[in-house]
């Protein structure tokens, strides 16, 4: 395996995709029904500033609170 990868359990985890994959995007989706209290939005852009080649699509079905 190449020793940028590692496997913690079933996943395979990239240290560093942009020097693995320099012109990928990763989009990770996010869905969030009623999650107004447990989602941390400065976590998310936090990880969008870190990590440029990721993209995040919050998938929401008619949450009742402020999500």
């Amino acid at each position: 395996m190449d020793p940028a990868l590692e496997s913690p359990g079933r996943a395979i985890v990239a240290r560093n995709c942009t020097t693995l994959m320099p012109d990928r995007q990763l989009t990770l989706v996010v869905p969030c029904y009623n999650e107004a209290t447990r989602l941390d939005g400065s976590a998310f852009l936090r990880a969008l500033t870190d990590t440029p080649w990721l993209q995040l699509c919050f998938v929401n079905d008619g949450s009742s609170d402020e999500t």
